[in-house]
């Protein structure tokens, strides 16, 4: 929408006598006049400056959030994957659990050396891991890969009931 140059004018006389230094620059430009009052007009342009440095700072953290949020939803997918069924009998294997904390290791997560711990412990380790993830997951917005998963989860575990 075009707005006549009376209108503009009449606002930039407004913003002048109100001292709205950011509304006094942005007509000011627009009208592509000299302002009477070069120091509201710099005042002006050092407003806009900040909204825009502030703009970009706020861009940075929301993408920096997004990056947190896709980095906890990848790791849950990780931690909280369903092992493969176990027939009557079986376990999982030693080389499953170090397989799958090696994947959560490389997926960015400080997993301590594991390699010469028992069974046990790295069942427990990884225990310690998923409940770390998971807070880390709600703290970070990315509660919605818990639900996908335990979605999942709960559909194949149906799904093997129903193959026995």
């Amino acid at each position: 929408m075009v707005k006549s140059l009376e209108e503009l004018s009449s606002r930039r006389v407004d913003a002048f006598s109100g001292r709205d230094a950011r509304e006094y620059h942005v007509l000011c430009n627009e009208l592509g006049i000299e302002p009477e009052d070069p120091a509201l007009y710099d005042e002006g342009m050092a407003v806009l400056m900040y909204e825009e440095s502030r703009e970009r700072e706020l861009s940075d953290v929301r993408d920096e959030s997004n990056q947190q949020v896709e980095y906890w939803a990848r790791l849950a997918r990780i931690a909280y994957r369903r092992f493969p069924a176990l027939g009557k009998g079986e376990s999982i294997q030693d080389r499953e659990l170090s397989s799958r904390l090696r994947e959560i290791r490389e997926a960015g997560y400080s997993v301590p050396p594991y390699s010469r711990l028992t069974k046990k412990a790295k069942w427990e380790l990884l225990r310690q891991i998923k409940q770390d993830v998971r807070g880390q997951a709600r703290a970070h917005g990315a509660a919605f890969a818990l639900r996908e998963i335990a979605q999942k989860n709960d559909r194949l575990r149906q799904e093997e009931r129903e193959f026995r």
